[in-house]
Parts: structure tokens; sequence; C-alpha cells
């Protein structure tokens, strides 16, 4: 009976969720560039954070521009962005928050979808768009990233024609 009653309960939650998300509510942390606040019913809602928006907008000009994404989360750190993380740049490119979507989930016979959400877009849905189909051919040639301390990363080939990379050795001796 309680194991029945638990699963009920999980069964609740998740179409609950469902139905917030259907109705346009972001739920979970804030975003970058966005911040919560609490509307006059006492359900969370974000809100346009104006600093940290222009530097999303700027991350998704550059990425658009042709910049690589190192180049861009340099920018973006020197911007202000508190963000941290190798793929920091990838998850904000790839969020369709910021153009004002709500993703919501499969559940049972339900299809994914996405709805409008309740909250402001940071960019448009052109912008976001033309990213997700770069987004989409770079995946198909990936491409090793050239950092500073190794410019020649990803450059120089083997005998047999792949990429050759390189790294700091993580032996006895640290940094030979």
């Amino acid at each position: 009976m309680a194991n029945k009653e638990l699963f009920n309960i999980g069964k609740r939650t998740k179409q609950g969720i469902r139905n917030a998300k259907e109705s346009g509510r972001y739920l979970g942390r804030t975003l970058f560039g966005y911040k919560n606040v609490i509307d006059g019913t006492k359900r969370n809602l974000i809100e346009i954070d104006k600093p940290r928006t222009l530097i999303v907008e700027h991350i998704f000009k550059d990425y658009i521009a042709g910049l690589p994404q190192y180049i861009i989360y340099k920018n973006a750190k020197a911007m202000g962005c508190t963000l941290t993380g190798k793929s920091t740049i990838q998850s904000i490119l790839q969020n369709c928050v910021y153009v004002g979507l709500i993703k919501v989930p499969a559940l049972g016979e339900l299809p994914e979808k996405y709805v409008k959400g309740l909250h402001d877009p940071i960019i448009s849905d052109t912008e976001f768009w033309l990213v997700q189909n770069m987004l989409a051919t770079a995946k198909r040639r990936t491409r090793v990233q050239p950092a500073e301390d190794f410019p020649l990363r990803g450059v120089l080939k083997c005998w047999r024609g792949k990429s050759m990379t390189a790294g700091w050795s993580k032996g006895r001796k640290k940094g030979t």
C-alpha cells in the first residue's frame, strides 16, 4: 500500500512539473542573464538581469561571427561572466530559455515539446536557430581547440594524418 502511494506521489509530481512548464514557467536554478523574482501570487518567475544580458548577447554574436568558443569564454570572463567550466559557452548557446522558450520533457505517451515562456527573451529567434545550425555542423566536424600554452595543438598532424594534441605531463615530474 505504501509503495503504491509513493509511486502515485512521484507520478503526480512529474505531472505537476510538466503542467507548470506547459504554462510557460521556468523551474529550477536561474540561468546566467536572468534573476529570480516572486510575483503577487507567490510563484517564482525569472526576469532579465540587464548587466548579464549584455554578456549573453555578446556570446551569441561572437559565435555567429565565427570566433572559437575558448576565445568567446575568455571575452565573457573579461566582461564579468561568473560561470566556470569547459562547457559554459556550449550550454549557453544550446539553451532555449534565452530565446523565450521552455522545453517540456516527454512524459509517458506525451511527446517532448517547446512552449513560449512567461519570461522575456534575451536573443531573437533567428539568432538562436542560426546558432543551433552552426553547432550541429560544428559537431559533425569536431576539431581540437588550440590553447595559449600549446599554439600548435590540433595543427600538427602525425604520419597517419591524425591531429596531434598536447598537454602537461601528469607523471612524477610535473610540467615536463
